[in-house]
């Protein structure tokens, strides 16, 4: 008898997120930390840019301009770490708390049923 613990699961579906950080390569190549206006800005290889408040990580809402500088890229641009304050950010998270962002204020900002935008 097998477990499904011991067996690899073939053709399952991928989440969206996995397919564009694993299968077509989205990375981080740089980010910029802003403290006076509390925004970090997160770059890229396709363009694009990522916007989140540095507050929303209670490790780094207190850190300096120059601490928040100290960062460093992990995992091939998958991830950000700050050593001074162990904190690590994925790339997975801040995708998936942009596209979280953007619909939620789609709804507050519209009449939209939730059906509409899923």
């Amino acid at each position: 008898m097998s477990t499904l613990k011991n067996k690899k699961i073939k053709d399952s579906p991928k989440d969206p997120v996995d397919i564009l950080i694993y299968d077509k390569g989205l990375r981080i190549t740089t980010i910029l930390p802003v403290k006076e206006l509390d925004l970090l800005v997160i770059v890229l290889n396709s363009g694009s840019i990522i916007k989140s408040k540095i507050s929303c990580f209670k490790l780094l809402q207190d850190a300096s301009q120059e601490q928040l500088n100290n960062w460093e890229l992990k995992n091939k641009g998958t991830g950000i770490r700050w050593e001074e304050f162990d904190e690590d950010l994925s790339l997975r998270g801040f995708i998936t708390n942009n596209v979280m962002n953007n619909v939620l204020h789609r709804l507050e900002t519209s009449n939209m049923e939730i059906t509409e935008i899923i």
